[in-house]
């Protein structure tokens, strides 16, 4: 009796299950909000996935040759965007603005004052567009996103053998280099002199580092866009593909394994793991950069990593391979064993090789007046092969351009679509939550109707 019985004013044990059933709902009514509420979520990502295959391939067929009206117009946007920066940046950046301005007025000033055609003008004029041309051909060598222009190829290599056919040739380091008699003996009867290896790689050096340089500054494009996402909360689209890949949500291609090589190497070594990348001839090293920008290493550390594996390192090993090939003695080797191997070229070769030999040797007047027949069809292949990668590396430049601009807006898109189902899954969970809470209350009324019964 005294344990069923309950002293007066003290809870029942029934309001003590009501209170419970209130607090807790029942498992039964839990699972079945969350069978509910899975459906939602699984058709949610799906549509998801289906709108982010459906951008991607929207914003790959974006090109000049399928698309070149909205190809075209979207890219002016981004040359006007690219405009606009760079007037605010400067505006916003007086000490930058106002060191520009300067030397613009000092060069001005210089030309007027000393006249266009003084020694101090013309060297001043000469120095200042050698450092342009060779930074900015290593700068569109490594711009972009694997679009570079292959510089080194067109113009740095071809650089180096023509100088160290100049001097083996001439026996005389003394070559000058540039001018109308450019690259073009000294007269008869000029001491000859030891031509070495080292003095080679040291007369092509002011090219090849300012080359590499501009290498250097081209790579940092891909680590800020990858920093400044980063920093806004965003992730772009190749760190998330190799991502899923590393996760093992997608099978990897065997670039894509090598991909997830290099991302594991820079995120455990860091600086070094950047100074080997970069010293090396490595189509994956803009992934370098967007590594870099995605982990927040600072811009010293990646930069300063780029340009010692770039401008010391790399391209040092790329002109030492260049002059060993086109050394005279070692390159009129070489022609005659392919004309040996090839018997359709022989007597082909030899020629074309004698005539540039002999182009070294001919003096200004001569230079000048055999220049146009000189060239021959070697040339007019040549200029046409020019043309046709500089036009590639264009269309390369647009479509990239055009297809990240895309990549923004279907990134906007994507996030308001994912925004939508979480406010949608929120509000069942909220209606679930409403329906649990009437569940609870009559359950609870319920019992106390019971226990009322029961007292009387």
């Amino acid at each position: 009796m005294g344990r069923t019985s309950n002293p007066a004013g003290s809870p029942s044990r029934s309001s003590g299950g009501a209170d419970a059933v209130q607090r807790s709902p029942s498992p039964t009514l839990r699972k079945r909000n969350a069978a509910d509420t899975e459906p939602l979520l699984g058709k949610g990502h799906a549509e998801l996935a289906a709108l982010k295959a459906e951008l991607k391939a929207v914003r790959k067929s974006t090109t000049l040759l399928r698309s070149p009206i909205r190809t075209i117009t979207i890219f002016a946007q981004v040359l006007f965007d690219w405009a606009w920066s760079s007037i605010s940046f400067l505006l916003s950046h007086r000490l930058v603005s106002s060191t520009l301005a300067a030397l613009a007025l000092a060069s001005a000033v210089a030309v007027v004052v000393l006249g266009p055609e003084n020694p101090l003008v013309l060297s001043a004029r000469h120095d200042a567009w050698f450092v342009v041309w060779w930074v900015g051909l290593g700068i569109l060598s490594s711009v972009g996103l694997g679009t570079g222009l292959h510089t080194f190829v067109l113009y740095l290599g071809p650089y180096i053998a023509m100088v160290t056919l100049a001097v083996t040739e001439c026996d005389t380091m003394n070559v000058p280099l540039d001018g109308p008699n450019a690259l073009v003996c000294p007269p008869v009867g000029t001491p000859k002199e030891t031509v070495t290896f080292l003095r080679i790689l040291l007369k092509v050096l002011p090219a090849c580092f300012l080359w590499g340089a501009g290498t250097a500054i081209g790579e940092l494009p891909p680590y800020f866009v990858s920093r400044a996402a980063r920093l806004s909360g965003q992730k772009l689209e190749e760190l998330d593909e190799l991502e899923e890949e590393d996760a093992g949500v997608r099978t990897p291609s065997t670039i894509d394994r090598l991909k997830l090589v290099l991302f594991h190497a820079l995120q455990k070594w860091g600086f070094w793991a950047i100074v080997v990348c970069a010293s090396v001839p490595n189509p994956l090293f803009d992934l370098a950069g967007l590594t870099c920008g995605h982990f927040l290493i600072p811009f010293w550390t990646f930069f300063g990593a780029t340009f010692l594996g770039k401008a010391v390192v790399k391209v040092q090993i790329q002109s030492a391979f260049v002059i060993l090939a086109f050394d005279k003695d070692r390159l009129s080797w070489v022609i005659s064993k392919i004309e040996q191997i090839l018997p359709a070229i022989q007597g082909k070769l030899g020629p074309i090789f004698e005539k540039q030999r002999a182009q070294f040797h001919k003096d200004k007047s001569q230079h000048h007046a055999n220049e146009e027949e000189g060239a021959g069809w070697v040339g007019f292949v040549w200029n046409w092969f020019l043309g046709l990668m500089l036009l590639w590396f264009v269309k390369s430049i647009v479509e990239s351009s055009v297809q990240e601009r895309l990549a923004e807006r279907d990134a906007a898109t994507i996030e308001a679509a994912a925004q939508r189902l979480q406010i949608g899954v929120t509000t069942r969970l909220q209606e679930q939550k409403q329906m649990e809470a009437l569940a609870a209350s009559g359950n609870g009324g319920a019992s106390s109707s019971k226990k009322k019964k029961g007292g009387k």
